[in-house]
């Protein structure tokens, strides 16, 4: 054999023998890395996606709680801070990619696995409904103006009839005194035996509470406690003068000649007509 011939096989064998590694190479460590690691890039960008989704109904509801004001219901706020913190715990964290093909094929499976935020995501916005809600609910029972009143009363079929106070006839003479009410209407309620009124005028503020009830609007909470601590200092006695419940720092009074459940069913109405959002 020629000496060239001989060294052109052997050029040849060396370029398939590098081919033959080269390929072994690249279906045996290069293609399943690249595969891998696709594989795992996908599964993060899904998470990532997913995450970003959930993070957004996180922040939403963050930024009510971080208003700091004061919801009706103290629950809706502690529940909007627990939501939260489930929240932040069940989103999945994506770890850095690891070097080797088979850690990585692990690691792409493990992200790969199922999720879904849809619970969470749902949790997070009705605890924000409830939140903001009660929040709106304080504002509303909160020095509400007298007109405010007047028109949550309006919408109750027993009382048949309201007066608000005016500084100058004011039977208790605390309109706008330091501690005393800001707003203060007086009803009447068909449910109460006028035979059992004392003295009835046909003036509604001048019978009383006793006509029906009272609705006291203070400008503090801490005042509307006070007052209903000194009202309840005759419970029990002849002095006794009805129901006295305080939501915000409104007092709702209802006439001592309705009976225990009367009170309370027209109480509770009146309480849902102030708190109702509308």
């Amino acid at each position: 054999m020629k000496k060239g011939m001989k060294a052109a096989i052997v050029s040849a064998i060396a370029v398939a023998a590098v081919a033959a590694t080269a390929g072994c190479w690249y279906f045996l460590f290069e293609k399943p890395h690249s595969e891998a690691t696709a594989t795992f890039n996908a599964a993060a960008e899904d998470i990532r996606s997913k995450n970003a989704d959930l993070s957004s109904a996180i922040d939403k509801i963050q930024s009510v709680i971080d208003e700091n004001e004061t919801p009706l219901e103290s629950a809706t706020l502690s529940d909007a801070q627990t939501s939260v913190t489930t929240a932040r715990a069940a989103m999945r964290e994506i770890p850095e990619m690891p070097s080797g093909t088979d850690d990585i094929v692990e690691a792409a499976a493990e992200l790969g696995k199922p999720l879904d935020y849809s619970e969470q995501i749902a949790d997070l916005d009705d605890k924000k409904q409830a939140l903001t809600n009660s929040v709106k609910q304080m504002k509303q029972v909160t020095n509400p103006a007298e007109a405010f009143i007047v028109e949550r009363l309006q919408g109750i079929p027993t009382i048949t009839g309201m007066a608000a106070v005016t500084e100058d006839h004011d039977p208790n003479g605390n309109l706008n005194k330091a501690g005393g009410y800001t707003t203060c209407v007086f009803f009447s309620d068909s449910q109460v035996d006028r035979s059992k009124i004392f003295e009835d005028s046909g003036d509604i503020i001048e019978v009383g509470t006793v006509g029906g009830g009272s609705i006291e609007v203070y400008s503090t909470a801490d005042e509307a406690e006070k007052r209903r601590a000194y009202l309840s200092g005759f419970d029990g006695t002849i002095l006794a003068n009805g129901s006295h419940s305080v939501i915000g720092t409104v007092l709702v009074r209802t006439s001592n000649e309705l009976t225990a459940t009367q009170q309370n069913e027209l109480e509770q109405q009146i309480t849902n007509n102030l708190i109702e959002l509308r």
